[in-house]
This record gives structure tokens, sequence and C-alpha cells, in this order.
């Protein structure tokens, strides 16, 4: 027998859940590895062009890590919630959208 199908405003509720989820580990431990290994650049002293090369290295690597556990997170509280509509091809594209929406922000959506 299949689960219900979750209302709009029910899957809005579970993705700001997971957004909530994101956010505190955005803060707890993406952001201190970030500034840490900006900070460990700094001190190297390079020249702008080879700083820049290392910079954009250093964000893309931490961009792909905010990826991941965004969707960790989101199987996670699909499996909490045990919703497994959350799992479902057109739920899935619309985090998956939402996600791309983001990536424009350096993966990190803040609080409205």
């Amino acid at each position: 027998m299949n689960a219900p199908d979750i209302s709009n405003a029910d899957f809005a509720a579970l993705l700001e859940l997971v957004k909530s989820r994101f956010y505190a580990w955005h803060l707890k431990e993406l952001r201190p590895e970030r500034d840490r290994r900006v900070g460990e650049l700094n001190q190297q002293r390079l020249r702008t062009g080879k700083w820049a090369v290392h910079l954009f290295q250093i964000y893309s690597e931490l961009l792909e890590c905010e990826v991941r556990e965004r969707i960790a997170l989101y199987a996670g509280v699909a499996r909490e919630s045990g919703s497994s509509e959350m799992l479902s091809k057109r739920r899935i594209e619309e985090f998956r959208q939402r996600i791309m929406t983001t990536v424009g922000h350096g993966g990190f959506e803040g609080p409205h």
C-alpha cells in the first residue's frame, strides 16, 4: 500500500526543517572550516592570481560539501518523517531546484 501524498504545506514545512538543520550545520562546522582555510591561505602571502586560484578551490570544495550535507539532511528528514513521498521523483526535483537556486548564493540560504 502506498503512503498518502503529503500536502505542499507539509512538504514546505519539512523543507524548512532541512533548511534549519543545514543552517545550524553551516554555522557550526562549515563556516569555521572556511574561515580557517581562508586564514591559512592569506598567511601564505601569494600573488593575487595564485591566491585567487587557491581561494576558488577552497570555495569549490566547500560548496560540494554543502550540497552533500543538504542531500544527507533531506534524506534524514524523509526517514524521520516517514514520508516516502519526499523521495518521489517530483519532490526530489523540487528539492534539486531549491539547491540549484541557492548555489548562486554560495550554497547558503540564510533565514528569511
